[in-house]
């Protein structure tokens, strides 16, 4: 056995130290929860964020303002000081998911009519310019309906033809007689076309609703929940926030576009030669902030030539207080590219309305040609300061500020959407419970602990005391999950707890895969120190090679997903990086460390199928045909019965508002078992307003003639009322988009596909193209066969099951790698044998480890499914379906596959792994200086 350096025993040590310090508050916090102060009211919530403590000022006119929450909180002082402290504590602990947590729900709407009024008078503008072009000065007038305007000529009889000449380039978009013979009238009448108005509303609520996601992500809340509702309104659900207010008052707004001069003392110390700005880009200390201005940031970005990436600079201005203009005063807003501009060709050209066209000529006319700069601020940040050369009267200008091609397209759709007279509203706002409840929750803990404690019992049982030092590795690889999500601030939703589980399941595998090549080194006579340091090594390659597949399918998940499935992904990222470092580091640590401490290693007492002679090949001539039936078979089946069953994530529901009798006593529970005849009932409480309660439901097909929202909406009403009577009422009912729909089906695809091609490609390089073509094809065939069986089980396709689905690509491809790498080595390792024998030796030496890893991983799985509550069934059922599916196609169809492709290519690719030489691994060098000495066993 190779000696263990102290390098290796100090890192493990910090790596356990560190992860226990980043759990420790999520830890802290969670027992605070339990320790909440009960009270005889619900606490009111400001009509206005609460100022800190040091602003006297602004916290006396808040308290002011509250004087219902200022009374409250002076009569529960025990309930505020346990909201401060928890609230601290929930700062350093794992942020929890809406499923989990809960938070603020916000519903905006947007004034139809007004937006129609700012896009007929975007094009009146532009007809204006045309017009002017020309030589003509015809008048605009806004019909009094709002939905058309008039155009007057001056002189009919001379300029008709060329007025119906500069019409016919908006013929597409525009409906009304714009024909010669009506100019000659005098006035004609215009409107938008009915599907031009429809497109030009449609870019105006997503482009509201990407300014708002952008806005949230910047105040690094993670996984909010943000849909359309109906064709004008957006709602937004942010977990962990329980003030809506506060919600509404720091990112429900528009981009606030500002133009400022920037002060002349700028243009001063630059003729003198003199720097501003210190070394950091601040305002020098010693310069005076003259009258009438202000300091502000600034992120000014630019194009680097070589990397062809964008280098911001960050540095202070010196900037009037008074903006002449603002985002209000804009029309217009889009994408432009300008070639000669090589630092910045990516530009937001803006468009300002009359007035402010006149204004922005007044400005230019001042100040062009006096080295006078004008500073562009995007929510009081400076992104571009260009100094005025000359006078701009056409009402146009650009930003530069370094912007990609995306940033510049989100850009200008806020600051379209932002720029309408009609802004977004608060329809509703309240805060809402966790849309899993109590109970499901509860549910999937459960699960989680008693999978984990069954499997660390199956591995002590087994593996005696080797199988304790893996449950140990176990623990600390559960606790680096946690520490890294911490450290990330990644969201963990019941999905993540999902990922999580399927990880303490696979963690198993590279202990596994170990203790049995210590187990077949010690049945082989070589003394325990050396089959100690021997299985680790000859370990090493497959554990590698298995994990990293797996974690290639996961990082590409993890690329393209969003929502709970990003949770999910994530988890499984952290939970196979923190197996790489477990399995190959902490387990071998420990148990050279027990070894030399007691002079022995227990590898335990139960031994089974220790030499097993199954021809598994000779089961080809049945399997492949079963799986090919499978394969078709279900394909058909899925389309005869009508196509896969798609969840609310893909196709969108039902929102209903339900206020029950304040002297029901009402649970989620209770609703979702009061509508047994939906899908995918999603039931949250509103915490500020008792007994109200939010539904989501998936749409029932309507009969003919009726009306699918109608017919969803009836059966809830009769559901809620042969339950629980006249005792509820129901507030709104609305319809709403899928969050994700044909979006996240071709994120699905693309998963597929490109984990596909990094497994091949993986394979091709460390086997041979073969494997790689084998495995893709077991994959594949796993996919299909999980889809079809999830389908007759009744599993409705979410974004969940899609998840599970995705990260099965790399758990499929895991115990048949093992095998691959079994294959690879006796083929090197027995020249004599045709490929067919050592096929089938490779799978018998591994079965009992495939046994025992697909075992334990169905532990934890049968866990969440039995354990794991109703809403995280459907999940359940897919991981479940994909571990018996992945062992099944590892032995009796991958493995084949490469045998088959051998006889067809007369052995060649059995000469080509014989001759393939690889590096011997190395898994236990030490590094450092030792703190034993190489004993003798």
């Amino acid at each position: 056995m190779k000696p263990i350096s102290r390098t290796r025993i100090v890192i493990i040590a910090l790596v356990t130290l560190v992860s226990i310090w980043q759990t420790w508050p999520t830890a802290r916090y969670y027992l605070a929860l339990r320790e909440k102060p009960e009270v005889e009211s619900a606490r009111p919530f400001p009509s206005t964020p609460e100022p800190p403590e040091d602003q006297i000022e602004e916290r006396a006119r808040w308290e002011a303002e509250n004087p219902e929450v200022v009374a409250w909180e002076a009569a529960h002082p025990e309930y505020v000081a346990w909201e401060k402290r928890t609230r601290e504590l929930q700062k350093n602990a794992i942020p929890l998911g809406l499923d989990l947590l809960g938070g603020a729900d916000v519903t905006l709407v947007i004034d139809r009519e007004k937006a129609i009024q700012t896009e007929l008078t975007s094009l009146m503008g532009r007809l204006q310019a045309d017009f002017e072009g020309q030589k003509m000065a015809p008048r605009f007038e806004l019909a009094a309906d709002g939905n058309s305007f008039t155009i007057t000529l001056e002189n009919p009889q001379a300029d008709a033809r060329k007025a119906a000449n500069i019409l016919a380039e908006y013929e597409e978009v525009i409906q009304g007689d714009v024909s010669q013979a009506a100019l000659e009238t005098g006035t004609v009448r215009i409107a938008y076309q009915p599907a031009e108005i429809q497109r030009r509303l449609t870019e105006a609520i997503e482009g509201a609703r990407k300014g708002v996601a952008e806005r949230i992500d910047a105040l690094g809340v993670t996984q909010p929940r943000i849909s359309l509702q109906g064709q004008d309104r957006i709602r937004i659900q942010v977990p962990g926030e329980g003030n809506p207010d506060r919600l509404i008052s720091s990112v429900i707004q528009p981009a606030f576009l500002e133009f400022r001069m920037v002060h002349a003392i700028h243009k001063e110390y630059r003729e003198r030669g003199e720097s501003i700005w210190d070394a950091n880009g601040k305002i020098r200390p010693e310069i005076p902030i003259p009258a009438g201005a202000e300091v502000v940031e600034g992120k000014l970005g630019q194009l680097n030539e070589e990397t062809r990436q964008v280098d911001y600079t960050y540095q202070q201005f010196i900037v009037m207080r008074e903006a002449p203009l603002t985002g209000n005063d804009l029309r217009n807003a889009a994408v432009s590219f300008n070639p000669t501009d090589l630092r910045n060709p990516i530009q937001v050209a803006l468009e300002f309305k009359p007035e402010g066209a006149r204004e922005f000529h007044a400005l230019t006319r001042e100040y062009a040609g006096k080295g006078r700069q004008l500073a562009i601020l995007l929510d009081g940040v400076v992104r571009s300061a260009p100094e005025l050369q000359t006078e701009i009267a056409d009402g146009r200008a650009v930003i530069t500020g370094g912007f990609t091609n995306e940033e510049a397209s989100d850009l200008s759709q806020i600051l379209k959407a932002g720029s309408l007279p009609a802004p977004l509203q608060v329809e509703s706002k309240r805060t809402v419970g966790a849309t899993l409840g109590v109970d499901s929750i509860m549910s999937g803990v459960r699960a989680l602990v008693v999978g984990t404690i069954v499997v660390a019992a199956f591995m002590i049982l087994y593996y005696g005391t080797a199988g304790a030092i893996a449950v140990l590795a176990l623990i600390l690889n559960v606790l680096i999950i946690l520490a890294i999500m911490e450290l990330s601030r990644a969201t963990l939703t019941m999905s993540g707890i999902g990922g999580i589980l399927l990880t303490v399941g696979m963690a198993v595998d590279a202990n596994v895969l170990i203790y049995e090549r210590m187990r077949e080194e010690v049945a082989a006579g070589r003394p325990l120190r050396q089959a100690i340091s021997t299985g680790f090594n000859r370990a090493f390659t497959v554990i590698l090679d298995s994990n990293l597949t797996t974690l290639l399918s996961a990082l590409v998940l993890l690329q393209f997903t969003e929502g709970s499935v990003f949770g999910f992904a994530l988890t499984m990222t952290f939970g196979l990086l923190a197996n790489l470092f477990t399995g190959l580091t902490v387990t071998y640590t420990l148990c050279a460390l027990w070894f030399m401490w007691r002079g022995s290693l227990s590898l335990g007492k139960l031994d089974l199928l220790r030499d097993p002679k199954i021809k598994f090949l000779s089961f080809r001539k049945f399997t492949l045909p079963l799986s090919m039936l499978f394969f078709f078979g279900g394909l058909i089946v899925i389309w005869a019965t009508g196509g896969l069953n798609f969840g609310v994530d893909f196709e969108g529901g039902v929102h209903m508002e339900v206020q029950f009798a304040e002297s029901a006593e009402i649970g989620e529970d209770e609703i979702r078992g009061a509508l047994p005849a939906l899908e995918q009932v999603i039931v949250q409480e509103v915490v500020d307003q008792p007994n109200m309660f939010l539904i989501d439901a998936k749409l029932v097909e309507a009969g003919p003639g009726e009306n699918a929202l109608v017919a969803t909406e009836n059966l809830m009403r009769a559901g809620l009322g042969e339950a629980f009577g006249d005792q509820f009422e129901v507030v709104a009912t609305a319809q709403f988009g899928s969050e994700t729909g044909l979006q996240f089906s071709k994120m699905a695809l693309w998963v597929t596909l490109l984990s596909s091609i990094a497994i091949l490609i993986y394979l091709s390089l460390r086997f041979e193209p073969a494997f790689g073509v084998a495995a893709v094809l077991a994959l594949v065939h796993d996919m299909i066969i999980v889809i079809v069986l999830a389908h007759l089980w009744n599993v409705t396709v979410t974004l969940e099951v899609v998840a599970a689905l995705m990260v099965l690509l790399g758990f499929s491809v895991n115990d048949t790698i093992v095998v691959f790498d079994r294959i690879r080595e006796n083929t090197r390792a027995l020249p004599g044998r045709s490929f067919a024998e050592i096929c089938d030796l490779s799978m018998n030496q591994t079965l009992m480890r495939t046994i025992i890893t697909s075992g334990t991983t169905l532990i934890a799985v049968t866990a969440l499914l039995v354990l794991g509550g109703e809403s995280i069934r459907d999940f359940s059922k897919v991981l479940f379906l994909g571990v018996l599916t992945g062992t099944y196609s590892s032995c009796l169809l991958a493995a084949p596959l490469v045998y088959m492709w051998n006889q067809h290519r007369d052995n060649r690719l059995q000469i080509a792994l014989a001759q393939r030489k690889l590096k011997k691994p190395e898994a236990a060098r030490p590094v450092g200086r030792t703190v034993a000495r190489r004993q003798e066993g």
